[in-house]
């Protein structure tokens, strides 16, 4: 716990007894929003945006904590652990550094390097590694070209491996390799992804948006991609800093052996880390989006102390119809078919006027989505021939099917239609947008493209994480809050 906190204090703003306070907190299983209105005395007054940040960068802290204790354990099981091992493991600031260290002590499963140290040429590798030798003595002593091979394979692991080396390499992908995308086998020449093909770009400078949509093209099999980095001159710097100044000829050999090391085994695995990176960071820009979107939302401002119907719009099977009253409860439902491919404005014009003039109904809320447009102008012959002087909106009805065939809809309406449910969900979402949306799967209201491609968990904390701090932010009528709503409050929680 001391490192950690250590750790911690080097990491963010707060004070050693802050962090030891909320550290205490958080796992005594409160709440982020609860610490930040209920705690304050322990935390120093900290935020909920504060103590969001912070939370992030304790749990990545204490994987990182995890992992070195993990890897000392592991190198120290085959005996190999020194006082230097050690050392660059305590210093190591980054999970990817950290792993890069254990890389070259992992078991390897059927490599090439590890038949040749199985056939015990491991000397035979160290001495083409010092390239003291010329070629013909390093031959003799190798007897056979399959030995020299196997001591090359060996030294090629070893410089795949080498932690300096993948991180140069590394660096030196993120700040000048190319994305290069190309055509695949099931590739559509109309298709979506036409605009992509024989596309190269920086890959520092890449926009999160833009990677994930090439990468939806190489997961459907349209596209393939390659990252290109300078070659030449890596293998400049391999014979520059690699090859021992006063080698013999057989540093040819020796060279060889690392420039194989190079192109099959550690570019591609470099490659698949900055891709690994690539979508770590693109992950995290596209749900900062959503969850932006989100807090938009649910912060608009609610309609209230109004009587409201809800209209849920269709063509052939007919717009449904929800009244519910100043406080959100349900009053009454019905169907018209004002629009194609009835057209029955009459039968339409008497359902309306007599539900608003026994409601006292105030507004009405259109859903977005078929017929929408139909039904709008259904409402304003209404206004204009009537003098009916309904007010109405439109409301985006994202997630509202979502909600009718949920479980929180059948409990709170267990005796009516899917259909109805929804014309409800429309009205309740023009009262209380915040109240009516938590009752949704935030992925279901439509806040942000490429969410089925960004990391699921990451995506459903954040959103998670978003509607407990707006909740908590604006606070709740504890009268008419349902109990999806009241699940979000800090201290409360679902099963209370």
């Amino acid at each position: 716990m001391n490192a950690l906190i250590t750790l911690l204090i080097s990491k963010t703003p707060l004070k050693k007894e802050h962090i030891s306070n909320i550290l205490q907190l958080l796992d005594e299983g409160a709440t982020i929003p609860f610490i930040a209105r209920y705690r304050k005395e322990m935390t120093g007054g900290a935020s909920d945006d504060t103590l969001r940040e912070f939370e992030t960068i304790y749990l990545s802290s204490k994987k990182l904590l995890e992992r070195k204790e993990e890897i000392k354990r592991l190198i120290e099981e085959k005996g190999v652990l020194s006082t230097r091992i050690k050392e660059s493991i305590d210093k190591a600031e980054t999970l990817r550094s950290l792993e890069d260290i254990y890389r070259p002590y992992k078991e390897k499963k059927s490599s090439r390097a590890a038949t040749a140290i199985a056939k015990g040429l491991v000397p035979l590798a160290n001495t083409l590694e010092r390239a003291r030798l010329s070629l013909n003595e390093f031959k003799k002593e190798a007897q056979t070209q399959e030995n020299i091979k196997g001591a090359q394979d060996i030294l090629a692991e070893r410089y795949a491996d080498m932690p300096r080396e993948r991180e140069a390499i590394r660096n030196s992908m993120m700040r000048f390799g190319l994305l290069e995308v190309k055509k695949a086998k099931s590739f559509d020449e109309k298709g979506v992804y036409k605009n992509f093909v024989a596309h190269s770009e920086k890959i520092a400078y890449i926009p999160s948006h833009r990677y994930l949509a090439i990468m939806r093209g190489v997961k459907e099999k349209e596209l393939s991609v390659k990252i290109s980095v300078d070659i030449a001159r890596i293998e400049e710097n391999i014979k520059k800093y690699k090859i021992p100044r006063k080698a013999s000829s057989s540093q040819s050999l020796l060279f060889d052996a690392y420039k194989d090391g190079l192109k099959r085994l550690l570019l591609p695995s470099i490659e698949r880390e900055v891709h690994a990176e690539l979508k770590e960071r693109a992950d995290i820009a596209a749900i900062g989006v959503f969850g932006k979107n989100l807090s938009q939302l649910l912060m608009t401002p609610p309609v209230s102390k109004w009587v409201l119907l809800g209209v849920d719009p269709a063509f052939r099977t007919g717009c449904k119809l929800a009244v519910i009253d100043e406080n959100g409860n349900y009053l009454e439902q019905g169907v018209i078919y004002p629009t194609a491919p009835k057209n029955d404005y009459e039968s339409s014009k008497t359902k309306i006027l007599a539900l608003a003039k026994k409601y006292h109904i105030n507004g009405v809320a259109i859903g977005n989505g078929t017929a929408s447009r139909e039904t709008q102008e259904f409402f304003a012959t209404l206004n204009e021939k009537e003098d009916a002087k309904l007010t109405y909106t439109v409301v985006s009805e994202a997630g509202a099917s979502v909600y009718s065939a949920s479980k929180i809809a059948a409990q709170e309406y267990p005796d009516l239609d899917v259909t109805i449910r929804g014309a409800i969900s429309i009205a309740q979402r023009l009262r209380d947008p915040m109240a009516a949306l938590v009752k949704i799967d935030p992925k279901s209201l439509g806040v942000g493209q490429y969410q089925h491609d960004v990391d699921q968990k990451l995506l459903e904390k954040k959103l998670s994480d978003v509607t407990q701090d707006l909740v908590n932010r604006v606070g709740v009528d504890i009268n008419s809050a349902s109990a999806s709503l009241l699940a979000h409050v800090a201290g409360i929680g679902a099963k209370l």
